[in-house]
């Protein structure tokens, strides 16, 4: 699963829109360094080359995903003991609540 990917420091690649729309309160604002998205449609006709357009991706650019997801990746994690100041479900009760004061 993404959660898994994520927690285990897998820069996640994503071809599906509905897939990067998948949990926005734990991505935040790190979401951009923390995955690649690849266009499902290009992809399924031919014109993208997966293995040629992994490999160019550059190793700062590689490191600083790394360093992202190593940094936020608890939030993707649940954890039955509060050893983490942000896990998912801290994430989940804080998006909850935002979305709670934005309705009144």
């Amino acid at each position: 699963s993404l959660s898994d990917s994520i927690t285990f420091g897998c820069i996640p690649v994503l071809f599906s829109e509905r897939t990067d729309d998948v949990a926005p309160w734990h991505w935040g604002h790190w979401k951009q360094q923390g995955r690649v998205f690849i266009d499902r449609d290009e992809y399924i006709k031919g014109k993208i080359d997966l293995h040629q357009l992994l490999s160019s991706i550059p190793d700062k650019l590689l490191q600083l995903m790394r360093l992202t997801i190593h940094h936020f990746a608890r939030q993707f994690q649940y954890s039955l003991q509060e050893d983490a100041p942000v896990d998912g479900i801290h994430v989940t009760l804080e998006g909850l609540k935002n979305k709670m004061l934005d309705m009144k």
